[in-house]
C-alpha cells in the first residue's frame, strides 16, 4: 500500500475511534518508562496490572451509576510464553489481589483472540500504536485525535497511565491531568 494511502487509512481509523457517534467506546492503556520500574519489576506485568486495574475502576464507577455489567479482558493472541505469563499474573490477582487490592468487576480469565479476526482488537491495536508513538517517538498526532476516548472524569484521565519517575515534571496528557 502506498504511504499516502496508508496514511489516509490511519487517519480514517483514528477519526472513527474519535467519532462521538460511538459513546460506549472507552480506551485504556499504559506507557511504561522501563528505567522507572522498581527493582525486578517487569514492564509487561506492570502494564497489564495497570490496564486491568483502571478497567475495574471504570466498571466500579459504572456500577455506582446502576450499570451492573461486568468486564471481560480480551487480549491479542501473543506468544505462548506471554499468554502463560498473563494467566499466571491473573491467577495472582484473583488469589491475592494487586498492589491496590482485588478486582471486583472483572470476570473469568483473560481471553486471547487473533486481532486479525476481530475489529475491536484491531481498534485496540490502533490505540496502542497512538500511545506508543506518543511515548516512544514524541509524535502526538494520533494520540491527540483519540485522547478523549480514554476513560476520564473531572478532567483526570484514568484510562491512560504513564509510569515515569519524573511524573511531576512530565507534561503528557496522563501525568498533567493528575496534577490539575
Amino acid at each position: 500500500m502506498p504511504r499516502s494511502q496508508r496514511q489516509q487509512v490511519m487517519d480514517d481509523v483514528y477519526s472513527t475511534i474519535a467519532d462521538e457517534n460511538y459513546p460506549g467506546l472507552v480506551a485504556f492503556a499504559a506507557a511504561i518508562h522501563k528505567p522507572s520500574l522498581q527493582h525486578g519489576e517487569r514492564a509487561l506485568s506492570r502494564a497489564f496490572e495497570e490496564v486491568c486495574r483502571r478497567f475495574d475502576l471504570f466498571l466500579r464507577r459504572r456500577f455506582d451509576e446502576e450499570d451492573t455489567q461486568r468486564g471481560l479482558v480480551i487480549m491479542d493472541a501473543c506468544r505462548i510464553a506471554e499468554k502463560e505469563e498473563f494467566r499466571a499474573l491473573w491467577t495472582d490477582y484473583i488469589g491475592g489481589g494487586t498492589r491496590w487490592g482485588r478486582f471486583h468487576n472483572l470476570t473469568d480469565i483473560p481471553f486471547f483472540a487473533d486481532s486479525c479476526a476481530t475489529r475491536m482488537l484491531q481498534l485496540a491495536d490502533f490505540c496502542s500504536y497512538a500511545v506508543y508513538r506518543r511515548y516512544e517517538s514524541g509524535d502526538t498526532s494520533y494520540l491527540d485525535k483519540i485522547i478523549d476516548r480514554f476513560d476520564q472524569t473531572g478532567g483526570v484521565i484514568h484510562g491512560l497511565f504513564h509510569l515515569t519517575a519524573n511524573h511531576r515534571s512530565c507534561w503528557c496528557p496522563a501525568c498533567s491531568s493528575r496534577r490539575g
